[in-house]
C-alpha cells in the first residue's frame, strides 16, 4: 500500500504518512473476504495501525484479531528523541533542533564510514551487525529527499493520543531499550493507555529497527499474541 514514499498531491486531510496509510489499509480490508487480520507494523506502519483505529472505530473488532506495534508512539516524537541530547533546560531547542533535521531536503552524501556511522547511531544499537547498519544505510540513502523531508515535517505534528482508546483487540508493544527515535518511554505509554495490552516486550541492546537487528524475539512475540487471539477466538 501507499505510503511516505507517494509523490502524488494529497488534501491536507491526507497528507500525514499515518492518515494516508490508514485509508490504504481500510481499502485492503475492503478487498478482503471478511476475515480478521492480526496486524504487525514497525515505527510509521504502527502508528498507520492507530490512525487506522482512530478513523474506522467500529470496524477495528470485525475487522482485526490483534495487532503488534513495534518500535513506535503516538505524539511527541520529537521533543522525547534522544538522538539530539540536550539538558532538560534546553528541550525547546532540541525540539527545534529536531524539527528541522527531520524536514530537512539536503541530499545525503554517498555511503561512507561517516554515513555508516550516523546510521548506526540514530537507527540502530551498538550492537548492530556491520550487515545491519549496511542493510539500513542502503534504504535510508535509497529515499528520495523530497519524501525523506516530506514524511519527516509531518511526523513533527503527529498525535494519535485520540486514536488508542480504539485500538480495543489484543495489543502487544516492542520496545528496544536503544531506541533513540521512539524511546521506551513512548512504548510504555502506549501499553497503559491501550484497552487490551499486556505491557511492554522491552529488548535489550536493540535499537529502532528491532525487525533487523532482534527479529526471532519480534516474531516470537508476534507468534505468542497470535496464539493468544487463536485462543480467545469464538469456537
Amino acid at each position: 500500500m501507499s505510503g511516505c514514499a507517494s509523490a502524488t498531491p494529497r488534501p491536507p486531510s491526507e497528507r500525514l504518512p499515518a492518515t494516508r496509510r490508514a485509508v490504504a489499509l481500510a481499502q485492503t480490508f475492503s478487498l478482503g473476504g471478511g476475515e480478521r487480520t492480526l496486524l504487525v507494523g514497525h515505527s510509521l506502519g504502527a502508528m498507520s495501525i492507530l490512525a487506522w483505529a482512530g478513523q474506522h472505530p467500529d470496524a477495528v473488532a470485525t475487522r482485526a484479531a490483534g495487532a503488534a506495534l513495534v518500535n513506535t508512539g503516538f505524539g511527541d516524537l520529537v521533543s522525547e528523541s534522544l538522538v539530539f541530547r540536550a539538558p532538560s533546560a534546553l528541550g525547546r531547542a532540541r525540539a527545534a533542533i529536531g524539527a528541522v533535521a527531520l524536514g530537512a531536503s539536503a541530499p545525503l552524501p554517498p555511503a561512507s564510514p561517516i554515513t555508516y556511522r550516523a546510521v548506526r547511531h540514530v537507527a540502530l544499537s551498538p550492537a548492530a551487525t556491520p550487515a545491519q547498519v549496511a542493510f539500513c544505510q542502503e534504504l535510508v540513502l535509497g529515499c528520495r529527499r523530497d519524501v525523506r523531508a516530506g514524511c519527516g515535517r509531518e511526523l513533527t505534528r503527529l498525535d494519535l493520543t485520540d486514536a488508542l482508546e480504539h485500538l480495543t483487540v489484543p495489543t502487544a508493544v516492542v520496545a528496544g531499550e536503544d531506541d533513540k527515535l521512539t524511546p521506551p518511554s513512548h512504548a510504555e505509554r502506549l501499553a497503559r493507555l491501550l484497552p487490551d495490552s499486556a505491557g511492554v516486550v522491552k529488548l535489550e541492546r536493540v535499537g529502532h529497527m528491532a525487525p533487523v537487528e532482534a527479529h526471532r524475539q519480534v516474531n516470537a512475540t508476534i507468534r505468542g499474541l497470535a496464539d493468544r487471539v487463536l485462543r480467545l477466538a469464538p469456537r
